[in-house]
Parts: structure tokens; sequence; C-alpha cells
């Protein structure tokens, strides 16, 4: 029976993989999103230049600093020349050689799909290690077929592998606190290290990890059970991934050796982490010498306390989280009856209408809004299952996982209400494979006890699974990064457009028999990257010199100049030549007007 499973696991991972590589392919050189500019002609480069020179202070690319990235697509320099592909003049107009085009999006775009898909296929193997080879197969298939996911992994952008190694690094960390291998400490370090090597906001893992290093204490105290031996194994793990993140930090980054700075503000000095790195600090280090030379006295006291109340505890986080869940899609579902937050714009931000605008109670539902319905019909039914089975339910290993993830997702969520930052999907990218395995935890926690009933009926699952993401997958093409749920009503939408839909509304223009003798202004970056005709994004440029024929406006481009272009076109009467609806959602659009000279 168990090689019938592994081989049945092999199948469905190869079936995955199958979906994951023709969704992630198509149409991979079609488009150009905003900042890939920089990475593609001068950050990337710029990297692989300064290690083959030796000159190690420019290691530090960007403040992000999306070092991952330039080793992971590093190699499309050897097939693709970022210097021959624009073709560089004094004037305003963006020209690119479009005959290689393909070769040079391609190139660095496919590593970074290749590779995500090797640590999807690690996800899966570390998963098993945490629950079962069922659980872990719906979590890799949830994961690799989230269209947000999917979308990302097809940018070059450090998104793309912060959302992979972050994933990476807690499954292991949770494996560690589980099995106790050793090699786990090793590979938690290398994934968070990586994972700070893309963007410092990865810093947040130690909060995870103390989290949990905390909650699997409280989970599994008892009367047998070695608070002092456990306190101090873990305690002293923590601070090896943590020196062992700083050296793969600092090996792959080696300005931190001549500016000790950097090293500094990629860990414990960035902004957003500072206020947890001495209670934490603190706290690990009273935890360590109660345990040695207090043999744990202490602790003991306090978790024989917590003990009495942990069902309580537990279930508060994850009641918590339930509600925050279960109520945002109430209100947007229903049309924001239950509280009206329409008039703040996705695009807010940081701004007025954010930070002063709105009381906590509606920025706790606005911060929720985009995870909510950035997760797929089933994935976000399954988790919501798997919060009322927990929060009613018996505390075990499986509502365990969910109040830490629960608590982890909340901590993170209210991070965005305490930096006055409205967060976007792609500033909550982190959080997606965390719902996969919880949506996976759901279905088990609905179907586990008729496994041995009903033999055929996982295996059964497991196909839908499959077919669900393929689905999903297949009604948000191309478009994949800006999904939104199909619970979620059309006059809503979560993504700008981020210089996606240019292709198209290029090749429309490409089409006219005038191509050769117009000149085009487009208000965003993705459209001049595959320009027949002259292609103008500059704000600032000679109008005489370069009267323009047709506007491409786009929702992002028109938010950053208050609507005033297509106000002006929508006022006067002037519709638009060609139109693009992403997703289907009107308020995300491309437009072309021909202007009216």
């Amino acid at each position: 029976m168990n090689s019938k499973k592994n081989l049945f696991a092999v199948l469905i991972l190869f079936s995955v993989f199958t979906a994951y590589f023709s969704f992630g392919i198509s149409n991979i050189t079609k488009f150009v999103t905003t900042d890939e500019q920089f990475w593609h002609y001068t950050r990337i480069p710029k990297y692989w230049n300064a290690l083959k020179d030796g000159k190690f202070k420019q290691t530090r690319i960007n403040d992000k600093p999306g070092v991952s990235l330039a080793l992971v697509s590093g190699p499309a320099l050897l097939f693709a020349n970022p210097e021959k592909q624009k073709i560089r003049n004094n004037e305003p107009i963006d020209a690119y050689r479009l005959e290689n085009n393909d070769r040079f999006y391609a190139a660095f775009r496919l590593p970074i799909l290749l590779f995500n898909s090797f640590l999807i296929l690690y996800l899966f193997w570390v998963i098993k290690k945490i629950s079962n080879i069922w659980i872990a197969l719906w979590s890799a298939t949830l994961i690799a077929l989230f269209p947000i996911l999917l979308g990302i992994s097809r940018i070059s952008n450090p998104d793309a592998l912060l959302w992979s190694f972050s994933a990476t690094a807690i499954f292991s960390y949770l494996a560690l606190l589980k099995t106790g291998e050793r090699k786990f400490i090793l590979l938690t370090a290398l994934f968070t290290g990586f994972a700070l090597l893309s963007k410092y906001v990865a810093n947040i893992l130690f909060a995870y990890f103390f989290i949990a290093l905390l909650a699997n204490a409280l989970y599994r105290f008892g009367k047998y059970f070695d608070l002092a031996g456990y306190f101090r194994r873990q305690t002293l793990n923590f601070f090896l991934i943590f020196a062992g993140a700083l050296a793969v930090f600092s090996v792959f980054m080696p300005a931190v050796f001549l500016k000790p700075k950097h090293l500094y503000a990629g860990t414990i000095g960035f902004s957003s982490f500072q206020p947890f790195v001495l209670p934490m600090a603190v706290a690990l280090f009273a935890l360590l010498a109660d345990a040695h030379f207090g043999k744990g006295k202490i602790s003991r006291l306090i978790f024989s306390f917590l003990d009495k109340h942990k069902n309580i505890v537990f279930k508060m986080a994850i009641g918590f989280f339930l509600l925050m869940i279960a109520a945002t899609a109430a209100n947007w579902i229903s049309g924001n009856h239950l509280i009206g937050l329409e008039h703040i714009d996705i695009n807010a931000r940081s701004s007025d209408a954010f930070v002063f605008g709105t009381n906590f109670f509606e920025k706790i539902f606005l911060e929720a809004y985009p995870f909510v319905f950035t997760l797929t019909p089933l994935a976000l039914l399954l988790i919501l299952a798997v919060l009322v089975k927990g929060f009613l339910g018996r505390l075990d290993e499986k509502y365990f996982y969910v109040s830490i993830f629960s608590t982890f997702i909340t901590v993170y969520l209210a991070g965005g209400i305490f930096s006055n930052l409205l967060l976007t999907p792609r500033y909550m990218i982190m959080l997606f494979p965390m719902a996969g395995f919880m949506a996976a935890l759901g279905l088990h926690s609905l179907t586990g006890k008729y496994a041995d009933k009903r033999r055929y009926l996982f295996p059964l699952l497991t196909g839908l699974v499959l077919l669900a993401g393929i689905i999903s997958s297949w009604k948000s093409k191309p478009f994949y990064y800006n999904y939104a749920s199909s619970l979620l009503p059309q006059k809503y939408f979560l993504s700008n457009t981020w210089g996606f839909g240019g292709y198209e509304a290029a090749q429309y223009l490409n089409s006219l028999p005038e191509k050769d003798e117009i000149t085009v202004w487009s208000d965003y970056r993705g459209v001049c990257e595959f320009a027949e005709f002259r292609c103008i994004i500059a704000r600032k440029y000679d109008r005489e010199k370069y009267p323009i024929d047709y506007y491409v406006l786009t929702r992002r481009g028109q938010s950053q100049i208050n609507d005033a272009l297509i106000s002006k076109f929508e006022k006067t009467g002037i519709v638009p030549r060609w139109e693009l609806f992403i997703g289907g959602r009107p308020g995300n659009y491309v437009k072309i007007f021909k202007s009216e000279k």
C-alpha cells in the first residue's frame, strides 16, 4: 500500500509541475512589469560585474537588497545582453530590439520559475515531515497553483523569491521543532539567509521562529516534559539559525565586510524589525539562563500557569483570525454593506486617506481584504473550515499549527496597521504558502475520519484539489499576478495593472496602418518595450517636438496623476479606441485614446 501511495504521490507531483510549467511558460515574454527594467539593465549585471572585477562594495545592488534574484537570474547574462537590448539615444523615445525580446525576457524569468519549482518540491518533502503525505500533496498543489504565487514567479522581482525562501525557512523550522533533526538547523539558516537576501522584510521570520518556539513549548508542556532541556536546545538552535542566516547574507553580499553597517541595516537594524529585537533577545537569554543555571524552575512556574489556560490561548488566536477573515469576506461579498470602505483606494498605502481617514477597526478590514480575496475560493473555504473546527474542537497538532499561522498572519497584518501602510497582495506574498498549508489542514480536518473507511477518498480529493488549481490558474491566464477571487464582486479589484496589458495594447497599436508615423505616450511601463511605433513614457518631454497621436492609460498610471487624463477624456465624451479589463474587472483597465489635436 505504501508503494502504491508513493507512486500516486509521484504521479500527482508530476501533474502539478506539468500544470505549473505550462501556465508559467505561457506568454512569459509578453509583458514587462514596473521595476523590471532596473533589475534587467542595471542591478543584476552590476552584481555579477562586481564579483568578476573584485569590487565587492558594489554587491549591495539595492536596498531591498535583491541579491538572491541576481543569483538566480544571473545566468541570463550568458544568453542576453542588456546593453544591446535597449536602443539608447538622447531623445525621450523608448526603443528596444524587438527581435530579441523573447530570448531576453525568457533568459531572466525562466530560471526563477524553474528554481521555485524545486523549492515547491522541497516544501512537499518538509511538510510531509510535520504532517502526512496527503497534507503535503495538497499543500504543494495549492501553493504551486495559487495564481498570485504563479504570477509573481514569472517576474524579475525580489518578491518572486521572497515567498519561496521564506516558506522553506518556516516549514524547515517547524520540522526542526517536531523532529529535532539537526539538519533542519542548517536548512532553516540557509533559507532564512536567502530570504534576507531577497528583501529585508524577511527579518520577520525571526519573530515567527520566536513565536513558534514558545507556542511549541506550551503545546507540548506536561508533567514529564523536560522544559529546561527544551529551552536549552531551542534557544541555542535559534542563535545558530540567526548566526547562520547572517553568514549566508554576508557571503553572498560581501559588501558587508567593507561596510558592516549594511549587515546591521539588513538584519537587526531594519526599521520594522527593531522594536522586536531587544525584547526577543532578552527573553531568549533569560530562557537560556534559567534553563542552564536555574534548571528551568522559573520557566516551569510560568508555563504551569499557562498550561491551565492553553486551550483558551490557542483558541483565542484561532478565533480572532477566524472573525477577521470571515467578517472581511462577508463585507466585500455583500458590497461593503457591513462597513463602507469603497472610498479607500487600493493605492492608499500610507496616504492620509488610510492613515487618518479610517479608524483602527476599519484598518483591520482593509489590511485583510487583499489577503482574503487573493486566495482561491476553495482555499478560503477550507481555511474557514479548519478555523471553525479548531475553535470549536479539541486541541491537537493540526490545530496547533493553525493557531501558529493564525497568530503570525494576524501579527503581519497588524504590522501594516502600526506602520501606517496599507498592504497590497505583493507586500503580503510571504503569507500565501502558509494559507496553502492551512487549507490542506482544513481538507484533512473535514475528511480525515473517513480515510480508513473509503480507501479511494484521499486520492479522489487530491485529484479534485489539482483540478481546482488548474481551473483557477486557467481563468486568471495570462494575468495570474492580478488574480482576484470569483467571490469578489466584479466592481472591486486587488492589484493594479503593474505593466500587465501593455503587450496587448502595443499589439493593437502595431496593427495600425500608420504605426510608423505615430507617437504614443504611455503613463506606465509595459507598452514601449513592444512598440513598433515611437513610444514615450517620460513625464517631461518637448510637447511641440513630439505631438502625441495616441495615449495609453492604465489604472496604476492614472492613480499617480490623480486620474487627470482619464477624467479629461471622459468629460469631453471621447471614448477609447481600444480597452482591456484585467481579469474582467472594469476598474483595472488599460485604455487607448486617440489625441484630439
